[in-house]
């Protein structure tokens, strides 16, 4: 008990988690885990809710465990929510059970105020996690293992081991129930639990508190990277028109660059031994697809976007009122006024309804503003040194006798311009 109450104790100071003005969905399994901390918070004037999932995967043992959960909240005068969950034959039973019971704890959380969930796990699940991670691959992240505080869920037992929390529940007379599915080693956790931690406790006696205390380092590690990632990507990472472009050869010129890349892809989901070849010798034109994600290489620029988004629509404009397209009317003329990218001015009196925007298509061509010559849009993009990704997205508003008179965000028609003489213009912008 005393150990325990230290382990909160810390974990409290550590959160400045006021309980006194909190409520807790606890997870509730009715094994050990979940009744020592649902016992110890209560205890403590902890305002709590009992959520039990049951899978229906034991038969008769499931309907015991509920009922032993419902008995427990009941004995305690503690509110008791449970569902059942049919666990379809052809999913991966853990990861829709993580799921299905993460669903069930939210929506309860929702209907209390200032609500957290806290669930059982302890510095042997810590282990454990860390370990399966680090078997299957992994960064910095799933190295530092379990957060205490993740959003709404919270671990206060994080730091205690499996032993304490056992003690604890033999000490004050509690009954559990025990899963007998978690001595089955065809479950990678199980395997780890069972085989290897037992192993390594031949080396390391403490390997649970050790692996415990490194987390607690790298997650403050964590913290510090982070900071300086954000940092790095407010000067190297920018965004357009659905494109995100990383300055590549830039982050390649200090200590870390190619850590700060791949943590940032990693954001997109897209990591692993591929992507980190095609980052070895990348040259302009070359692209990696990964996760519903494009990432192409363009002149000391990483460039990603969603596979999808390249795929333009056209939509017409029938009429000054519309939702895509702002008109703004200054029939005096105002020669004081330019155009830029994101705006273009237009003699008003030349304008031909329907107007369209569409995706530019090989073939089109206009006259830039300040050129007296035709050039192919596609040549025009070229000169600009526009990437490949942003030729995708590229739009045009065409005219409704045929004319181009705007590459959307780079030039208008100079057959559009304004000038003194001007006495209708209008300013156009995407809205």
């Amino acid at each position: 008990m005393g150990h325990l109450q230290e382990i909160f104790k810390r974990f409290c100071q550590s959160t400045t988690i006021d309980f006194t003005k909190k409520s807790v969905v606890v997870g509730f399994s009715g094994g050990a885990d979940s009744v020592a901390l649902s016992h110890f918070l209560n205890a403590q004037g902890v305002k709590i809710i009992l959520a039990h999932v049951n899978y229906q995967l034991r038969g008769k043992d499931s309907l015991d465990d509920e009922a032993f959960c419902k008995a427990f909240a009941e004995k305690l005068n503690l509110p008791f929510h449970s569902i059942r969950v049919d666990v379809p034959a052809d999913v991966n039973m853990e990861e829709f059970a993580r799921n299905a019971r993460y669903a069930f704890f939210n929506e309860l959380s929702g209907k209390y105020a200032d609500c957290f969930i806290a669930l059982g796990h302890h510095a042997n699940d810590q282990a454990e996690t860390i370990l399966y991670k680090l078997a299957k691959g992994t960064g910095i992240r799933g190295l530092r293992g379990m957060k205490p505080v993740s959003e709404n869920v919270i671990r206060p037992f994080l730091e205690a081991t499996k032993s304490e929390i056992l003690d604890y529940c033999q000490h004050n007379g509690l009954k559990f129930r025990d899963d007998l599915s978690n001595k089955n080693e065809d479950f990678s956790r199980n395997k780890i639990r069972h085989s290897i931690v037992p192993v390594i406790e031949t080396l390391n006696p403490s390997f649970v508190k050790t692996v415990s205390s490194h987390a607690r380092d790298l997650q403050e590690m964590e913290d510090w990277v982070n900071a300086k990632l954000n940092e790095d990507k407010s000067r190297l990472v920018s965004e357009k028109a659905g494109v995100t472009s990383i300055d590549y050869s830039k982050a390649m010129e200090f200590d870390g660059g190619s850590f700060f890349v791949r943590e940032v892809f990693s954001d997109f989901g897209i990591s692993g031994p591929g992507f980190k070849d095609f980052l070895t010798n990348p040259k302009t034109g070359d692209t990696f697809e990964m996760n519903g994600f494009a990432v192409l290489y363009d002149r000391g620029f990483l460039r990603v976007q969603k596979k999808e988004d390249s795929i333009g629509s056209k939509i017409l404009i029938e009429e000054k009122e519309n939702s895509t397209l702002k008109f703004e009317e200054f029939p005096n003329g105002i020669t004081s006024l330019k155009s830029n990218q994101e705006e273009i001015l237009v003699e008003a009196s030349k304008l031909k309804f329907p107007l369209q925007i569409r995706s530019w298509e090989d073939g089109d061509w206009f006259i830039p503003f300040g050129m007296s010559g035709k050039k192919k849009v596609s040549d025009f993009l070229i000169d600009q040194k526009v990437s490949r990704f942003e030729k995708e997205n590229i739009k045009v508003l065409e005219n409704g006798n045929g004319d181009i008179l705007w590459v959307i965000g780079k030039r208008g028609d100079n057959r559009y311009k304004v000038n003194d003489q001007t006495t209708e213009i209008y300013k156009l912008a995407l809205k």
